[in-house]
């Protein structure tokens, strides 16, 4: 396929029932519009030997990271992904603040990531949208470079790195899905799937962005 673009930035709460075997995901939200977005996968493989040769190969997952980045963030939705509890703490008579403390003792939680490609139908010469769904990650501690602004002005968007896992329940990494005529179409089957509230009319959504 042909990709030419991107767009939405969805996470929910994973959660996994072991008697069940169930997952499920829970408050959904969006990290605001999309900017770029990177998967790499690493496979393993185990060879088979008869004969004194080697006969063939298993090639499986072994693990895997995303990358993306999220230019509309504010802290509410970075403690979402990172695991923190916000504490209003007193500075001084009468002010109070709200610190978002990250400690050595946290752990982000697992969350599953939707986001949809824009795909360039060379036979009906249109682009097509498909939703896809990594459907276990945890974001990883990352890194920062902000300079003082200048004569011109430097856009510093930084990365979110997630760590990649297998779903417990399918055993799978990646959820593709088919191609919809339309963004909203391919919109609606991340939110169902991730409970993300549903655009109001204004067009905002009930979820938090980033």
């Amino acid at each position: 396929m042909i990709y030419t673009g991107l767009s939405r930035l969805y996470v929910a709460k994973y959660s996994y029932d072991k008697l069940l075997n169930k997952t499920s995901y829970t408050d959904g939200i969006s990290l605001g519009e999309a900017m770029d977005y990177v998967i790499n996968i690493t496979t393993a493989s185990t060879p088979l030997y008869t004969n004194n040769r080697k006969r063939g190969e298993i090639v499986s997952f072994s693990d895997g990271s995303v990358t993306h980045k999220a230019p509309d963030s504010n802290m509410e939705a970075s403690a979402y992904i990172s695991g923190i509890t916000p504490k209003e703490i007193t500075i001084a008579e009468g002010k109070t603040v709200r610190k978002y403390g990250r400690s050595v003792e946290i752990q982000p939680p697992y969350l599953g990531f939707g986001t949809v490609y824009q795909v360039y139908d060379a036979d009906a010469n249109k682009y097509r949208y498909q939703p896809i769904i990594t459907p276990k990650i945890q974001y990883q501690l990352s890194s920062n470079n902000v300079t003082t602004q200048g004569e011109t002005i430097t856009f510093n968007v930084p990365d979110l790195p997630a760590k990649v896992m297998v779903d417990d329940e399918t055993k799978e990494w990646l959820w593709e899905y088919d191609l919809y005529d339309t963004e909203e179409e391919a919109d609606e089957v991340l939110r169902l799937i991730l409970k993300v509230a549903p655009k109001t009319e204004s067009g905002d959504t009930g979820a938090e962005t980033v």
